[in-house]
């Protein structure tokens, strides 16, 4: 949780490219505004959603391989064999603001995503299936029960009042909270341990005109091999559909 520009698309950027490496990636961008554009294509990216359309189809898949793997997981147990190589792949499912589809969803008389969450919320830690939460101060009363109730990580990023950073984390913190907070700096805490001094890596998006070079090739640098080649992603629809013979 935090305010607007206080780095917490940056740490779910930084998730992302930490995860890859070991598993698949889901991420559903409430916000709209092209922030994981990079991993868009990649290698074990599985979606990149910023439409309610997608993200409900996305985030629908996630719960049902959620309860897929549960079972197969079960099935092989009682068997007595080791769980199936394809349920013990870790799965990210990582959401930026999906207050605004809330929002979107109650407008158009469609599902809200956040019910989708149940299941990869309250079990996905048994079927190797994480599930990340971004969203801002003046939408936490829309976050979902589920949300509220089963994330076991809480951070709060940029400037906050104490009353705040109890609310989210569950404990106060342990120094007084400055007004002046740069970008990614804050509070976290595990469970229902300590709460600690947070400051997320810088992982800025790489096709940011305000990016510096050496910042944009950094995180080039990690990100996977692309699947899609760049030419498919480049060429709007529009072109295509008017080029077809």
């Amino acid at each position: 949780m935090g305010q607007p520009g206080t780095g917490a698309s940056t740490l779910l950027r930084s998730i992302a490219l930490q995860a890859l490496p070991h598993g698949d990636v889901v991420i559903v961008d409430g916000g709209g505004t092209g922030e994981y554009a990079c991993l868009t294509g990649r290698d074990g990216v599985l979606a990149v959603e910023c439409g309610l359309t997608g993200a409900l189809a996305s985030l629908e898949w996630a719960a049902t391989e959620t309860e897929r793997r549960l079972i197969a997981m079960n099935r092989a147990r009682q068997a007595g064999h080791p769980p199936p190589d394809d349920t013990r792949r870790p799965l990210w499912i990582l959401l930026d603001r999906p207050s605004a589809f809330t929002h979107l969803a109650a407008a158009d008389g469609h599902r809200d995503p956040q019910s989708l969450l149940q299941v990869p919320l309250r079990h996905g830690r048994a079927a190797c299936v994480t599930v990340v939460v971004a969203d801002q101060f003046d939408s936490a009363d829309v976050l979902s029960d589920a949300v509220r109730q089963h994330t076991r990580a809480r951070v709060v990023l940029g400037p906050a009042t104490p009353g705040q950073v109890e609310a989210v984390l569950g404990a106060p913190p342990h120094t007084t909270p400055v007004s002046d907070v740069p970008p990614g700096r804050g509070y976290a805490r595990l469970g229902t341990g300590p709460v600690h001094r947070l400051q997320v890596p810088s992982t800025p998006d790489p096709y940011d005109d305000e990016t510096s070079e050496a910042d944009r090739q950094a995180v080039l640098a990690l990100l996977p091999p692309r699947t899609t080649p760049v030419d498919a992603e480049s060429v709007p629809v529009e072109a295509v559909v008017a080029e077809a013979p």
